[in-house]
């Protein structure tokens, strides 16, 4: 034992004269952790709860189902619901001015659909400039619904509010803004 403390000795003796020691274990790890706090320190910062609306225009019972489950996600502070409009076209401005990261819309004859294996389906329109909030509304409406048949995807643009410019003027304008609708 007496022999390997004279070695970690005279080894710690020639680190402390070559100061080599001092650099490579304290002065470069405090330095690249100082450069990493400058880089990522706001990360953490701050909470980011995704704000919603919910529209239920079908009033059934798994309409009521799935908005029950978007209630339970919104008192865990997950997702904040913070409108509730009655009428897609009220939903979709909502999301269109910005009020609203996200507008779930499930349409009349929802329950009745799903229940009689029929083509139902969501419409979850989401705000350009929020897109991690609306891939956020996207996932939540696919994996609410009821799991009878398996979704298909559909992307319409939502129609353009300036008045007098052309079709084609019109149409690139407004895919800035599209309307998811899941398919059951």
């Amino acid at each position: 034992m007496r022999a390997a403390t004279l070695i970690a000795s005279k080894d710690l003796k020639l680190r402390v004269r070559d100061r080599s020691a001092f650099i490579v274990g304290i002065i470069a790890p405090l330095g690249l952790a100082f450069i990493f706090n400058l880089v990522l320190g706001g990360i953490a910062e701050g909470d980011f709860v995704p704000v919603f609306s919910i529209t239920n225009l079908d009033q059934g019972t798994v309409g009521e189902g799935f908005v029950s489950v978007l209630d339970e996600i919104d008192a865990g502070g997950v997702i904040d619901i913070a409108e509730r409009p009655g009428s897609l076209e009220a939903a979709e401005q909502l999301a269109e001015d910005g009020t609203v990261a996200a507008a779930i819309v499930i349409p009349a004859g929802f329950s009745e659909a799903v229940q009689s294996g029929g083509e139902s389906s969501v419409v979850v329109v989401t705000n350009s400039d929020s897109p991690t909030s609306g891939e956020i509304a996207r996932s939540i409406a696919a994996a609410s619904l009821p799991r009878s048949v398996p979704p298909s995807l559909r992307w319409r643009p939502l129609p353009s509010r300036q008045g007098a410019r052309s079709h084609r003027q019109r149409s690139v304008g407004s895919l800035r803004r599209l309307r998811q609708v899941f398919r059951r």
